[in-house]
């Protein structure tokens, strides 16, 4: 059995306007959207790198605020 061949014709019409072009868009993400999440140790002034994540460390309460 041969899979399905590619269509010749494709048609557009869900693209025809700004509104419905938006609706059917592919998702688009950015660095706003992201979460870089914090990680908390138990102390005072305590600044530790983490290894496998370069620029991230985990931080003591006071170091954070």
């Amino acid at each position: 059995m041969n899979p399905p061949a590619f269509p010749d014709y494709r048609p557009r019409r869900l693209r025809q306007s700004p509104l419905l072009r938006r609706m059917v868009a592919e998702t688009e993400l950015s660095t706003r959207q992201l979460v870089l999440p914090l990680f908390v140790r138990p102390g005072r002034k305590l600044r530790r790198p983490i290894g496998a994540m370069p620029g991230v460390s985990q931080l003591s309460v006071d170091e954070l605020l």
